[in-house]
């Protein structure tokens, strides 16, 4: 049974590190694009909006981390991030 668990929390990080990785390329081109159009062509994009961009995908990302680590927490397998009210 224990190997059953490692095999399933293997698979659950391999598959959250895949969909970050294809969520992040989708938010590149979905967010180059957006600023593209807001700022007009050949333009480049200013250093606020870059920040702004990198902190919203950093939100979205950690709060995407937490809930694999809970969906891992539910099946009996050990989370990679513990909340502190868990400990």
């Amino acid at each position: 049974m224990e190997f059953a668990k490692m095999f399933v929390q293997t698979m659950l990080t391999m598959i959250t590190s895949a969909f970050g990785l294809v969520v992040a390329l989708a938010w590149n081109e979905a967010i180059k694009h957006w600023m593209e159009e807001g700022l007009g062509r050949g333009e480049e994009p200013t250093t606020g909006s870059l920040f702004t961009y990198a902190i919203l995908a950093t939100i979205v990302g950690v709060l995407f981390v937490l809930l694999i680590g809970w969906v891992a927490a539910k099946i009996g397998g050990k989370a990679a991030i513990e909340r502190e009210a868990d400990l």
